[in-house]
């Protein structure tokens, strides 16, 4: 190919650009390039090279016939077939005009290009008049030596014509191809367009079954002859993706679009109608089988041809903009995803209108997104607007508009409204029971919603009644069995036991522990103690005992609430609580939880005196939650993680039931528990902190490590999903160790606790105000490192881990000097533990020379990072990619000064592994194609340059890289 080139540009000089001989050398290179199926530069070749035949020759000469046929074939091959048929049409003209009145070969080969180009677009009677009249030119002009192919080939078109009107005929016409086998022989491109024929006339006859194995076979012929990359082969292999498509087999359909796209893009352009038509299918099938993430870069580039090519508010956009929007929400990129929904809003604006129900879509995604993010009260503006455009185009008492009603509600009420949402579930439910009948399941959907709302409104008496009639509607459309039924059933069950409670316990207990401890009067006092005790006997409840009582508690209103509730729990009379209260009270001994003050005596007592009576679980409870949570701690959080609770409290046996444990608690009126919440009071917390010490820290601690633990498989960071709702609890958990000294529990634990809770926290950062995350993780990895200086364990890994993980966040916060100081102290004592011809030493090495480089002592990078690629060499042997990632280190550190041509060898020594590993042309190689061309560059040497940078263009558009991807969150063990 570069001689060709070199013949051009010396024929251009010779005899200048417009000269006839450029032409021939032009047409040669285009022939060349078509060959290599570089399709789109072989155009524009042809294109100059019929333009200079044509101003310089005389018209109808054959050069200038063949340059119109070569360009002819080439649109055809690219799927340009107007263009093309108007150029065989230019050409037949020619050829009847200046080459004997249409009966020469070249008449005959321009008849069969073009039957072919009609064939290809389906069009068969156009096909078979010109093909004929190619077999008339060939009989007369062949001669009897041509008379068996061209009276069998005779045959097969004469069947054919007949396949347009008659069903039956297609057996026929596979007789025909028989035929043709023995004609033109089996593994001719010839019998591939043949099979594509049959294949097309049994599809239209609804024959898909039939059709499948014929176009298979069409497509090993093409494969065969023209290779698997060609145009052509990727016609037939759509055609076979399409079918598969319709016989409803999508999974086998994928695979062969993702072989024809390249190709289309490669020949055809990557704007090209039948390469986006492609790209769309193969957007689709993708997100067919969950492959979101390999669909999101085809639907950005669709996205992106449309607004270049047509303009940012085509009407095709808005499918697209949807299918991307829904993509990017299925990947959790809530805000990208909003951007695309407001886009295909926009677009659906200005095509159909401000007000037209083409909208609502749109809207109604927009606010799903915004409530997937709890934007729940910038979403309700949408929902309101979608909800009026309903109301005017199908009227204020259709069911869609009940049912956009309902949702406005759900949001108003996540939004913090509490009148509104009401008034809208109500309407709701007037037009759904007027339009659909009071039994029907809509009604139900709905009056469930209102019961939820109920609930959280604090409702429960009325939202017991309306689950009763949801369970009585669904029951009778659904089926007991049904996961609605279950479910609304359940939600029943759940209100009810929280009724029973609160009709036990009566609301003045509830309230009276939500004090925190008032001081009461006397007659106060034992007014509630002969309210809480009402069930006794007169006997047994004497105001004389509840005077002492309330004397000896000095009125403590949580004490007292506490008091009555162990009485009720225990039966006693309250002359023996009294009794057991003094005895409590004089053997008490004061101890008192690091940095907290005295707890008050009197809650000691209480405290004491009820929990001699719980149950192991409850009491290890009670004593683990302090530690958790200020007041209010989440009910899922222990009821989802009830095994790792129990396990901290080291309740491990199988009847250890936690639920069972806080209904315990409740019971005694040591918490109050809420439907998704429990809360202690903080008097009483203080209490349990003394009481429980460092061993229920120490539990609090694994508890928390257990939750957020990274993953065994893959040490990656827990998702953000764990984190949030555990954060507070964590924080708690870290200060009270600090007050402890961190040696609460299991060193390695809280150690592991402190580096996990850094790690995540340099992940929020990227989103959030870094600097105060980013400080508050230092001081986290600093306390991980001392605990690991105090106890280094098995050969001094942990400490190694603390000071590469304390090093990493200091280089990360441009502290690269201390960073530097830490990573010598790993090296050295990685350097005792694994040797120093150890790949472990070659990552520490790594690290100090990577902190080092920006440095005043960056000249010290350089003998580490080659220490480093010895130990692979030797270690890994001359063909690793590890080795490949250390000599581009090495290579970065020397592109300076007199080193830069060593470093161009270790450039080029790292792509060849690399090209080796993973190919030529791989999306793996840019990084290190970018490197050594932009070192070329810097040296001026852009000839050299330039081959690179065009490779690194290539590899981008066939792979559909749109960037290089976002390393995860936090540390990594690996260097980059």
């Amino acid at each position: 190919m570069s001689r060709l080139r070199e013949s051009l540009a010396k024929a251009e000089q010779e005899h200048g650009k417009e000269a006839p001989e450029v032409a021939a050398c032009l047409s040669e290179l285009a022939s060349h390039l078509e060959a290599a199926d570089n399709f789109q530069e072989a155009e524009a070749l042809y294109r100059r090279a019929l333009a200079i035949r044509e101003k310089a020759l005389v018209e109808g000469t054959s050069d200038c016939e063949t340059s119109l046929h070569n360009l002819a074939d080439l649109l055809r091959q690219m799927g340009k077939e107007k263009e093309s048929e108007q150029l065989y049409e230019r050409l037949l003209t020619s050829i009847e005009k200046h080459s004997g009145g249409g009966t020469s070969l070249e008449a005959a080969k321009c008849l069969g290009s073009k039957a072919e180009l009609f064939i290809s677009t389906q069009q068969y009677q156009s096909a078979f008049g010109d093909y004929l009249a190619m077999l008339k030119i060939h009989e007369r002009l062949s001669g009897l030596s041509h008379i068996a192919v061209s009276s069998k080939l005779n045959k097969v078109n004469a069947l054919l014509e007949s396949t347009l009107t008659e069903r039956g005929s297609v057996p026929l016409y596979q007789q025909a191809l028989q035929i043709h086998d023995e004609a033109v022989g089996a593994e001719q491109s010839e019998l591939a367009t043949c099979h594509s024929i049959i294949a097309g006339l049994l599809i239209s006859q609804g024959r898909s079954t039939e059709a499948e194995p014929i176009l298979r076979r069409a497509l090993e012929n093409r494969t065969a002859t023209m290779g698997p990359r060609h145009p052509l082969t990727a016609q037939v292999a759509c055609k076979l993706a399409e079918l598969l498509e319709r016989t409803n087999r999508r999974a086998e359909a994928l695979p062969l679009y993702r072989q024809v796209l390249p190709v289309q893009e490669k020949a055809l352009g990557p704007d090209a109608a039948t390469t986006c038509a492609s790209r769309i299918q193969l957007a689709q099938l993708l997100r067919e089988q969950d492959l979101y993430q390999e669909a999101l870069p085809l639907l950005q580039r669709i996205v992106e041809t449309i607004e270049r090519t047509k303009g940012p508010e085509d009407r095709s956009l808005f499918v697209h903009l949807n299918h991307l929007a829904n993509t990017l929400r299925m990947l959790d990129r809530y805000p990208e995803a909003e951007a695309a929904y407001r886009k295909e809003l926009h677009v659906a604006e200005k095509n159909y209108g401000m007000e037209a129900p083409m909208i609502t879509s749109s809207l109604a995604m927009i606010a799903q997104t915004l409530r997937d993010m709890n934007r729940w009260k910038e979403a309700v503006p949408l929902l309101r607007r979608e909800l009026a455009i309903h109301e005017k185009h199908l009227g204020k008492d259709h069911e869609t508009v009940a049912s956009d009603i309902s949702t406005l509600a759900g949001y108003l009420a996540e939004a913090g409204e509490h009148e509104e949402p009401e008034q809208l579930l109500l309407r709701s439910l007037a037009i759904l029971e007027k339009c659909k009948g009071p039994e029907d399941i809509q009604v139900a959907v709905t009056l469930r919603h209102y019961a939820h709302f109920l609930v959280n409104e604090q409702r429960p008496e009325e939202a017991e009644k309306l689950y009763l009639r949801v369970i009585k509607i669904s029951k009778k459309a659904l089926g007991a069995g049904h996961s609605f039924t279950k479910d609304t059933f359940e939600s029943y069950e759940a209100l009810r036991q929280t009724l029973k409670k609160k009709d036990a316990e009566g609301e003045g207990l509830r309230a009276v522990l939500k004090m925190n401890g008032k001081v009461w009067d006397e007659s106060t006092a034992v007014a509630f103690l002969k309210e809480q005790l009402s069930h006794l006997p007169a006997a047994k409840f004497t105001e004389t005992d509840a005077a002492m009582l309330v004397q000896q508690m000095k009125g403590n209103s949580l004490a007292l609430a506490m008091a009555g509730a162990c009485i009720t729990e225990q039966k006693l009379t309250l002359a023996e609580y009294v009794k057991r209260w003094e005895k409590e009270s004089a053997t008490l001994t004061e101890r008192t939880a690091p940095n907290e003050t005295s707890p008050d005596r009197i809650l000691v007592t209480t405290w004491q005196i009820s929990a001699r009576s719980l149950t192991p679980t409850a009491r290890a409870l009670m004593t683990l939650m302090p530690w958790l949570a200020e007041e209010v701690v989440p009910l899922p959080f222990f009821t989802e993680h009830a095994k790792l609770v129990a396990d901290a409290a080291n309740e491990k046996s199988p009847d250890a039931k936690v639920e069972a444990g806080f209904d315990e608690l409740e019971r005694h009126g040591l918490i109050t528990q809420e439907l998704l919440s429990i809360s202690c009071p903080p008097p009483l917390q203080a209490v349990l902190r003394q009481q429980g010490g460092a061993e229920f820290l120490g539990r609090a601690t694994s508890l928390m490590h257990a939750i957020v633990a990274k993953d065994s498989a893959t040490q990656r960071m827990r998702p953000r999903e764990f984190w949030e709702p555990v954060l507070p609890h964590v924080f708690r958990v870290l200060e009270f160790q600090r007050q402890f000294n961190d040696k609460a529990g299991d060193a390695h634990i809280t150690r592991s606790l402190l580096n996990d809770f850094a790690e995540f926290l340099q992940y929020k950062a990227q989103y959030s105000e870094a600097k105060p995350l980013l400080a508050t993780a230092e001081q986290l990895l600093r306390r991980a490192l001392k605990l690991a200086e105090e106890n280094p364990g098995n050969q001094q890994a942990d400490l190694i881990a603390s000071l590469d993980n304390l090093a990493r966040l200091l280089h990360r916060s441009k502290h690269d000097e201390d960073a530097a100081a830490l990573y010598r102290r790993s090296l050295e004592l990685c350097e005792k533990a694994h040797g120093t011809e150890n790949l472990e030493t070659a990552d520490s090495l790594d690290r100090l020379a990577l902190t080092l480089a920006p440095t005043k002592q960056g000249r010290d990078a350089t003998p580490l990072l080659r220490r480093s690629l010895a130990i692979r060499e030797k270690a890994l042997g001359p063909m690793d990619r590890e080795l490949a990632l250390s000599l581009g280190r090495l290579a970065f550190q020397l592109n300076t000064g007199v080193t830069v041509k060593e470093a161009e060898q270790l450039y080029r020594r790292a792509l060849a592994i690399e090209e080796s590993i993973y190919g030529e042309n791989h999306p793996a190689i840019i990084a290190r194609l970018s490197s050594l061309g932009n070192m070329l560059r810097a040296q001026k040497r852009d000839t050299e340059a330039e081959p690179l940078f065009k490779r690194m263009r290539i590899i981008r558009e066939n792979a559909r890289i749109s960037g290089p991807q976002q390393s995860p969150a936090g540390g990594v063990n690996k260097l980059p």
